[in-house]
């Protein structure tokens, strides 16, 4: 479904395209890594160009993985219909191998399971610092992530969601500003600038 920001909450909406995402297998497991990262990060630099001059008028995309068993784990992504062509555009010139299929439903029938639980991640660290990449890393988190996915018992299913808004660059005065405040040796929790950042 389609997510529409209206003040601190997300709404779904009416007006969604969901795209369920078919990749090939390759057998190469290092290259799929680097180069399916390395893919992931054109396509989101690509929904840059989505970008509207105020945040609260900018379109929410979800990229949501979702295991059961007997189905096996699949992926999508979800976005308004008026983009739909755009995001399917982006995702073939990023993945050619890949084949899209519009459909109706993302969920299945989860709404006939009795318990849920849910989580939300959130940075450990203020969001003006560096994330790990995959140049970072020496695994493949996703891999590790799908892998456990996939062990699941008859009964359960996991469902793990990306929600992706394109931003401008207002959020890097905050973090310009505590790179200036450490360069005068100064403490940036004593200043009224940085007060709010997390070290």
């Amino acid at each position: 479904m389609r997510f529409k920001k209206s003040y601190k909450t997300l709404t779904f909406t009416k007006d969604r395209t969901i795209f369920e995402i078919k990749v090939p297998k390759i057998n190469d497991e290092e290259a799929t890594y680097k180069s399916s990262a390395m893919a992931m990060e054109s396509f989101f630099a690509s929904l840059h160009g989505l970008l509207k001059s105020k945040i609260e008028e900018g379109e929410f995309f979800s990229l949501e993985i979702i295991s059961k068993p007997g189905v096996g784990i699949k992926f999508y992504a979800l976005c308004s219909q008026k983009s739909a062509g755009y995001l399917e555009g982006q995702i073939y010139a990023n993945y050619p191998g890949a084949q899209l299929i519009q459909v109706t439903s993302n969920f299945g029938d989860y709404e006939s399971e009795k318990y849920w639980e849910m989580a939300k991640l959130t940075e450990i660290k203020h969001y003006i610092f560096p994330l790990k990449t995959y140049n970072d890393l020496e695994i493949d988190t996703m891999s590790s992530a799908t892998s456990a996915m996939s062990q699941l018992q008859e009964g359960e299913s996991v469902s793990f969601q990306i929600l992706v808004q394109p931003i401008g660059d207002v959020w890097q005065k905050e973090g310009n500003d505590y790179v200036s405040i450490m360069k005068t040796g100064k403490n940036p929790k004593e200043m009224s600038t940085a007060q709010n950042i997390i070290v």
